[in-house]
């Protein structure tokens, strides 16, 4: 018997399909599901898929055995099979899913930003506060080895006490052939401010309280 946790994965972008390979790799969960409303990914062709990060080769068509898809999301949070589901949608679309997968029992893993705007990162902070199931945001910075590494030298006062820092972010333009090319639309994405820089407004209030 399995004590694997079994995930759906809702969004087969760059997120997504990172998502999907490091499940894989880490073992310690089961992918059952996903959903997209490409076709061709859902057939395990990602070959259009480009991201900043990662050296995951999308170049040979992914095994999709025994995982079921679907063209709809609600479909794959309504399976009662999924029991976390992974959130990796243009960020306008994540207060609907998470929303919908918290009501529906679920345990909740969402990409960052939580939410497009204030109104839906409250609505989906209120529906995790009333769940019994875990529910997670993507600000993953604060994990990578070298800021840990950073975090580890502040914090034993080894380099003294710090009285300034700067936090800077270079990144290119991610045009890709991702649905309508969500990201380099400000009112889709909330544009570099919201989904870069939040980085390192988390690493500021990690770092610092």
């Amino acid at each position: 018997m399995s004590n694997k946790v079994k995930i759906g994965i809702i969004g087969l972008g760059f997120m997504g399909t990172t998502h999907f390979q490091i499940h894989q790799k880490l073992g310690k969960s089961e992918i059952i599901a996903v959903a997209d409303v490409d076709e061709k990914k859902l057939s395990g062709d990602w070959s259009d898929v480009v991201g900043n990060i990662g050296d995951f080769d999308y170049s040979k068509p992914i095994n999709m055995d025994g995982i079921k898809t679907y063209s709809n999301a609600m479909d794959l949070i309504n399976n009662p099979d999924v029991e976390m589901v992974d959130i990796c949608v243009p960020t306008f679309l994540h207060e609907k899913y998470a929303v919908a997968a918290l009501k529906n029992n679920k345990h909740v893993f969402c990409e960052k930003p939580i939410g497009r705007n204030l109104k839906d990162a409250e609505r989906i902070t209120e529906e995790a506060e009333k769940s019994v199931r875990f529910f997670s945001n993507g600000l993953c910075v604060r994990y990578w080895p070298e800021y840990r590494h950073a975090f580890e030298l502040y914090t034993s006062g080894k380099l003294g006490k710090v009285k300034s820092a700067v936090f800077k972010r270079v990144s290119p333009s991610i045009h890709d052939n991702s649905w309508e090319d969500w990201f380099m639309k400000e009112k889709l994405s909330g544009g570099a401010l919201l989904d870069l820089h939040l980085h390192d407004t988390d690493l500021v209030r990690y770092f610092f309280g």
